[in-house]
């Protein structure tokens, strides 16, 4: 079982950035709703039924970095289709902001990283088909560790994510602000 202090670093989608006159927007797919594989955790399936978006704002990080350099902006969450999404605004007065931006005005494709607290947790044996996420999921070898509730407490912008599913849409303005 995890504790309540332990935090899952988790990915998902696709990451769009607009940059033209005011504060940039971003639109993430922050988790795709599937298995995925974990680095220190393994395979993981959060079950984003029980996961708590209640915060009147996510922060958007980069990297997980919950420093303030590593801010990049905040956001609301929801739930769609089976996927966590997080809308919201980049902060231009950041190192971190403007460097992803800038990146994304090239044409880099970012990935996003969900940090989650799990508050309720449940291990499923190799070969077992859970349903979570409106679709049914098995259990690799080894097994897997379901999340059934826990909460979201950031959503970071990444090089590399660990859901294999992740597919990253950037759009930025490619023009020089003056």
């Amino acid at each position: 079982m995890i504790s309540d202090s332990d935090n899952l670093l988790l990915t998902g989608g696709p990451v769009e950035i607009a940059a033209a006159g005011k504060p940039p927007t971003v639109t993430i797919l922050a988790y795709s709703g599937n298995l995925m594989n974990v680095p220190g955790w393994g395979p993981i399936v959060i079950d984003l039924a029980g996961l708590d978006l209640s915060a009147s704002q996510v922060g958007i990080l980069a990297d997980h970095d919950a420093s303030l350099k590593g801010i990049v902006g905040h956001g609301q969450a929801l739930v769609r289709d089976g996927k966590l999404i997080v809308s919201g605004t980049i902060a231009a007065a950041t190192d971190a902001a403007q460097q992803i931006v800038a990146l994304a005005k090239t044409g880099f494709a970012f990935q996003a990283s969900v940090g989650v607290t799990p508050t309720q947790s449940e291990r499923i044996r190799a070969g077992a088909v859970i349903e979570a996420n409106g679709r049914r999921i098995k259990a690799p070898d080894g097994g897997c560790l379901l999340v059934k509730t826990g909460m979201l407490r950031e959503v970071s912008i990444v090089v590399v994510g660990a859901d294999p599913g992740t597919a990253v849409s950037i759009s930025a303005s490619k023009h020089k602000d003056r």
